[in-house]
């Protein structure tokens, strides 16, 4: 598979010789490309355990509640933190996902973390529910006399 491309010319006595050696650069295009997509198995656990993650913290958070009796109003914060980050680095993957080919799987990743961001939201409203009405929208209240 050693391709070695050997040109000689002769031009006013002086010869050049150019030897390109295609094995080298073929083999270091395709480790560049083979790095650009992962394998399907691990990409897909990744997925799963991203997605997962918030329903994972909720139902810790659920134990801690009951078992412990802890107050997790401090986590609030921290909850909304972790979801406008999740939502940021998932809108920035899936554009990115979007607007290269090569990086197409990068699309999945940020659907995930999107998703990881939905489920915050979620566990960030059931600790607000239980711990912290106060900081619900008062537009929730209202709705929810309505439609008593």
């Amino acid at each position: 598979m050693l391709n070695l491309i050997t040109t000689s010319t002769k031009s006013n006595g002086i010869i050049s010789d150019i030897r390109i050696h295609s094995l080298a650069v073929s083999i270091g295009i395709y480790a560049i490309q083979a790095t650009m997509k992962p394998d399907k198995i691990p990409l897909l656990i990744v997925l799963l355990v991203i997605v997962v993650l918030p329903f994972a913290v909720w139902s810790m958070f659920g134990l801690i509640a009951r078992v412990g009796k802890t107050n997790l109003r401090p986590t609030v914060p921290w909850l909304r933190a972790a979801r406008w980050s999740a939502w940021l680095v998932g809108a920035s993957l899936l554009l990115a996902g979007l607007l290269s080919q090569r990086f197409f799987w990068l699309f999945w990743v940020g659907t995930a973390m999107s998703s990881c961001s939905a489920g915050l939201t979620l566990l960030e409203r059931w600790v607000k529910r239980h711990y912290a009405p106060e900081l619900e929208p008062p537009y929730d209240r209202w709705l929810a006399m309505r439609m008593r």
